[in-house]
């Protein structure tokens, strides 16, 4: 028996196999080879709801792993479309640690940046465009091609990680 819609084995018993004359009354069809000839599954209720339902499965579900989401986007935290720099890829990661009351350089990434805020609070400064402030738990692609600079306006110590999208060819930031 083939199932053609990778359905997980967990679930074939709570399918029944139904001739073709039972298709139009099926709501949940898949369809399966059964010595060379073709057939329907058809959903058995409450039962496969449940298990599904418990399992976490769904039969659309093509992730390889569960997890939660921090980001996702095509513009930086100013709204600007990211720039992937050509070259030889270079992906750099960081925990960066700011004290109360520190600041950072004025600086400017010509690459992609992802930061996610691990603990307290960054205040990052991007002249023109304003002060933005980010706490714990949160996720963004910096600012491309701005000159900004990151302080902590806490009164504990901030700290990210970073992860530089880069090449071999660019520096992860430079001073202006």
């Amino acid at each position: 028996m083939y199932i053609t819609n990778c359905i997980p084995r967990a679930l074939i018993g709570v399918f029944s196999v139904t001739t073709t004359a039972a298709m139009e009354k099926t709501w949940f069809p898949y369809s399966v080879s059964i010595g060379g000839e073709f057939r329907m599954l058809r959903f058995n209720g409450w039962l496969g709801i449940v298990l599904l339902a418990v399992t976490g499965y769904t039969i659309a579900d093509d992730q390889a792993y569960k997890g939660q989401n921090l980001l996702q986007s095509g513009v930086d935290v100013l709204g600007q479309p990211l720039v992937y720099p050509s070259g030889t890829p270079r992906v750099t990661s960081d925990i960066i640690t700011l004290a109360p009351g520190e600041a950072g350089k004025p600086h400017i990434h010509q690459i992609p940046m992802f930061a996610y805020v691990l603990s307290g609070i960054i205040s990052v400064d991007y002249g023109d465009h304003g002060v933005r402030t980010y706490q714990q738990g949160e996720a963004l692609m910096e600012a491309q091609n701005v000159v900004h600079f990151g302080f902590n306006p806490g009164s504990e110590p901030v700290s990210l990680l970073v992860v530089y999208i880069g090449s071999t060819e660019l520096s992860n930031a430079e001073l202006p």
